[in-house]
């Protein structure tokens, strides 16, 4: 999607979603103290594993939210499939070896995409997979509905996504989860920097519960 999509995303106001219900907008809330970022992320962010976050806008900002870490970022902000597959896939191809763990996480830029977005990642994960790692996508996660993307078109994106992808890609449902545990966006596309601190460590436990 180009740049148009975040300029028309840009003009909504703050709002905060808990389970179930959405409330009044609220001014967006500040990170986490050190005391609740240590709480909530436990000793995840110590392990040493060699995970690769690849996405957008939403990974880049989550990256500067979780603050030094040990892992690898794949992200550039306003990006879908195309930067997806000419740029993304070329360096995850270069980087990954036994042990490695894949995040993806695209769509909320190009939801028309969905089939490519299938047809690519089955492909790829078959190759990633040989070579010893693990794939997995993660839904995109909620918006507050826009001119170029709504919650309901977000919805139908993870469900048919979500039914087309292999097997092999492990799905991980941080849109349900997001929405049960509440949450907080800045512009209508943007969550503040305690939510991403939360989904960061939410993304670590699905990866690494098994490990």
């Amino acid at each position: 999607m180009t740049a148009a999509f975040a300029a028309g995303m840009l003009i909504f106001l703050p709002m905060s979603v808990s389970a179930q219900e959405a409330a009044p907008a609220v001014p967006a809330e500040e990170g986490l103290t050190e005391e609740e970022q240590a709480e909530t992320m436990g000793t995840r962010t110590e392990e040493a594993q060699d995970i690769i976050f690849v996405g957008d806008s939403r990974f880049v900002q989550m990256k500067n939210a979780a603050g030094e870490n040990p892992y690898r970022w794949i992200a550039r902000g306003s990006q879908g499939y195309e930067w997806f597959s000419r740029e993304a896939v070329p360096q995850i191809d270069a980087a990954v070896q036994e042990g490695t763990k894949i995040l993806i996480n695209f769509g909320v830029n190009d939801v028309a995409n969905e089939e490519a977005y299938a047809e690519l990642v089955n492909r790829k994960a078959g190759e990633w997979e040989e070579k010893g790692a693990e794939v997995y996508y993660s839904s995109v996660n909620p918006v507050e509905d826009g001119r170029y993307v709504t919650e309901e078109k977000v919805e139908e994106f993870n469900q048919k996504l979500q039914e087309d992808l292999s097997p092999e890609v492990e799905w991980i449902d941080s849109f349900s989860w997001l929405v049960e545990d509440g949450y907080t966006l800045t512009d209508g596309l943007h969550f503040s920097k305690g939510t991403y601190q939360k989904l960061y460590a939410f993304y670590l436990d699905q990866m690494l519960e098994e490990s």
